[in-house]
């Protein structure tokens, strides 16, 4: 199910699908999200999940 939105609550980030319905929530600092992926900074890194919040990429920022 692709990603509808996904929106920054304290310090977690909740997805949701088109309809609205929760897809998953992480724990970190919402940085940008497409209708596929999703990437949170938590600490020093960038890590982007799948729409199933499965862990795609993970870069080290600096």
């Amino acid at each position: 199910m692709a990603i509808g939105s996904a929106v920054q609550r304290g310090n977690s980030v909740n997805v949701y699908n088109e309809r609205g319905v929760m897809l998953f929530s992480k724990v970190g600092e919402l940085i940008g999200y497409t209708g596929a992926t999703v990437t949170i900074r938590r600490g020093n890194q960038a890590i982007t999940y799948s729409d199933k919040g499965i862990q795609k990429f993970c870069k080290v920022c600096s």
